[in-house]
């Protein structure tokens, strides 16, 4: 008998325990929501009185109550490869297992321990590694925090290569006890922080509130959302944003406008019921009312992103490129804060991933999986665009959606039109400091007659010189933004400028006429042309390789790994077409989950059935190999789901019977049907 598991990944200890000691020394350093879950056996070989330690991660356990978790311990005695051979092997055998799980609320590491045979322990390791008993609370806020990490998952393979992910929420029963758990400590969730586009957790705001709306909109049963949050709104009036998101999402319109029109009347200036308001005044193509209340949501809450983007978004819309390229400068950056909860675990002495293709022994075998192969052009591997994080991110995106609409050459134009460009901020600064010199020399020279006789030109001349300095208007100076220039702002402070002086000249009123209505463009945006310019250089370089090739009547030839790296940036670039076809050619090279990954986002955001089903039962595959078993959150699931609401269950399966799959891929798939008429999905009647 094998000391290694059938068929679930492992890593094993050159010495017992240490990933727990390792452990126990980062809780400290843990942020938001915390690391995935640590499952810790213990197998001994009593003939030969050997032990070995050997852990895995693992996402989707019931953490309701100490014995479900026990429960999930107990499997792992059972989980030990058995295959017999010609000659009797000694046995392996688990006997002892620590359950490792944070709890985000209470900052402390949950631990549930058994032995075998013997009983099972509960208990908590706060931060100081001081030991306290595991208290009801404690196990209630310990399970919430394990479902939210799964719904927020952000399939970091990598990292951790020995990781199953599986349903955290596998029934109605455990839906049931989990909303009922989230319920008592919701309003603790600001506590454990939000996403990346939020600057500041609310209580209406957060990864609890936020994570129960995305895994049941996603899961197309956003009525139960809807009700969840209904309870809450008596407390907490702003929660009513959350209730009309999911009736709008449940197609429950009607009674989304109702809750809207009562809690606007209390409180008028929300910015999450204005932002509700605003998405579904655009979904109706009411883009001008959209505009009004999107320009309400930013004056409520100018301090985060959100509002600022859908007004932007709107601006895009109504083909006002001029505004959203104003609102976009203008709205709130932040530093990305990449929250790493990751555990730096010791060198393992063997990594052991059992796979139905064999064994992998090694993180680089699971990326292989993940990624394509091939060397790669510098030129490619040099693109800052792929990466950008958090709110400049999202930036980048709203900038390509105005390169679409406008092409490159014409946002040149508009950015010219916008913002002050560097030419005539040195003219501007040229002109102050001219005056500023003149004036110190007025204040400090006394004031004498000429000793001599001046001519009349000469008198003219330098009269008309006074006159240029001088023909500034004070009002169009102050209107400019010079916040983000200390210079600038010291040369105006000191230019003083006599407005009732006529003049003849018209050089320093041109040079402020030219400044006058724009503003100083944000470094950070001035970073993302550049780095827009990049990948559109890039991108035309390569369609002008591809169009030459095909005039030559030759083939085309990149590496996998160029061919994904191409993908990406074309869909960067809102570039759907080009980057399917850079996906495809990857494909015909090997089969890549990356790709697959973003083929079926693709085909499921255009509605193509046969085509998303057939994306969704390769990648199916490639998650089988790496144990993401999990049935929600799961890609597949929000393909499948989605599809189901917007054509209805009898087509889907309909599609999925005539196509041309393998049985292994309908194996895979039909659990995902299965499951949407169980939950009664939107679609799941016709």
């Amino acid at each position: 008998m094998s000391e290694y598991y059938k068929n679930i990944p492992e890593v094993i200890e050159f010495e017992i325990g240490t990933a727990i000691t390792t452990r126990n020394e980062a809780i400290e350093s843990f942020k938001d929501l915390g690391p995935i879950d640590l499952v810790h056996v213990v197998k001994t070989l009593k003939k030969e009185n050997r032990e070995i330690g050997s852990y895995h991660m693992v996402q989707g356990v019931d953490c309701s109550s100490i014995a479900t978790i026990a429960a999930y311990l107990n499997t792992l005695t059972y989980a030990m490869d058995d295959s017999a051979g010609w000659f009797s092997k000694p046995q392996w055998k688990v006997t002892s297992g620590v359950f490792c799980c944070y709890n985000a609320f209470s900052r402390v590491d949950l631990r549930v321990e058994i032995h075998i045979p013997g009983g099972v322990d509960a208990y908590v390791i706060d931060e100081k590694g001081n030991r306290y008993p595991a208290t009801a609370d404690v196990l209630q806020e310990s399970f919430v925090s394990s479902v939210l990490r799964s719904i927020w998952s952000q399939d970091d393979y990598l990292q951790v290569p020995a990781t199953r992910r599986l349903s955290p929420l596998q029934s109605e029963a455990t839906e049931s006890k989990f909303l009922e758990a989230a319920k008592a400590v919701f309003w603790q969730g600001v506590d454990i922080g939000a996403p990346e586009q939020y600057q500041f957790p609310t209580k209406s705001c957060n990864y609890l509130s936020l994570g129960i709306k995305k895994y049941f909109c996603e899961t197309q049963r956003a009525a139960i959302a809807a009700a969840f949050f209904s309870e809450l709104v008596s407390e907490e009036l702003e929660i009513a944003g959350h209730v009309a998101d999911c009736y709008f999402h449940a197609d429950d319109e009607i009674k989304g406008l109702k809750i809207l029109n009562k809690s606007l009347r209390v409180f008028p200036n929300n910015a999450v019921l204005l932002e509700s308001l605003a998405n579904f005044l655009k979904s109706k193509d009411c883009i001008e009312d959209a505009i009004d209340v999107g320009n309400k949501a930013v004056k409520a809450l100018p301090l985060e992103f959100i509002p600022w983007e859908q007004l932007c978004m709107l601006y895009v819309a109504k083909k006002d490129f001029r505004k959203a390229l104003i609102i976009m400068n203008a709205c709130p950056n932040w530093p990305y804060n990449h929250v790493d909860n990751s555990i730096r675990f010791p060198p393992p002495a063997k990594v052991h991933i059992p796979s139905k293709d064999g064994i992998l022994e090694s993180s680089q075998s699971i990326e292989s999986e993940i990624y394509g192969h091939g060397q790669v052009d510098p030129t490619l591997q040099k693109l800052v665009g792929s990466q950008l994080r958090g709110i400049t991110r999202k930036v980048y995106s709203l900038l390509s959606k105005l390169t679409l609409n406008l092409g490159w050459e014409d946002l040149l134009q508009l950015r010219i039109d916008v913002f002050v460009m560097d030419e005539e901020y040195r003219q501007f600064k040229h002109v102050a400091e001219k005056q500023v010199t003149r004036q110190k020399m007025e204040v400090f020279t006394p004031v004498e007659p000429p000793a001599k006789e001046v001519s009349f030109e000469n008198t003219l001349t330098a009269h008309n010189e006074e006159k240029d300095l001088t023909e500034v208007d004070h009002d169009d100076i102050k209107n400019i933004n010079l916040q983000q220039t200390e210079t600038l702002n010291k040369s105006l402070e000191e230019l003083k400028i006599d407005t009732n002086t006529p003049s003849h000249s018209r050089q320093g009123s041109k040079v402020v006429q030219m400044i006058n209505n724009k503003r100083l463009c944000e470094r950070w945006l001035d970073m993302l042309f550049m780095t827009l310019y990049e990948d559109l250089k890039v991108y035309t370089i390569w369609k002008a390789e591809a169009q030459h090739y095909k005039m030559q009547n030759t083939d085309y030839r990149r590496s996998q790994a160029e061919w994904e790296i191409l993908g990406d940036l074309a869909l960067r670039l809102d570039r759907i077409d080009d980057a399917k076809e850079a996906y495809h050619n990857s494909l015909e090279l090997s089969s890549s989950m990356h790709s697959w990954t973003q083929l079926v986002e693709i085909y499921t955001n255009e509605n193509k059935i046969s085509h998303a089903l057939n994306a969704a039962a390769q990648l199916a595959v490639h998650y089988e190999k790496i144990y993401q078993l999990n049935m929600f959150p799961n890609l597949i699931g929000k393909c499948i789901f989605t599809l189901i609401r917007a054509n209805g269950l009898l087509k889907v399966k309909a599609t999925l019977s005539s196509a041309t799959f393998t049985k292994h891929q309908l194996e895979l798939l039909l659990p995902f049907i299965k499951s949407a008429e169980d939950m009664k999905i939107n679609g799941f009647d016709y």
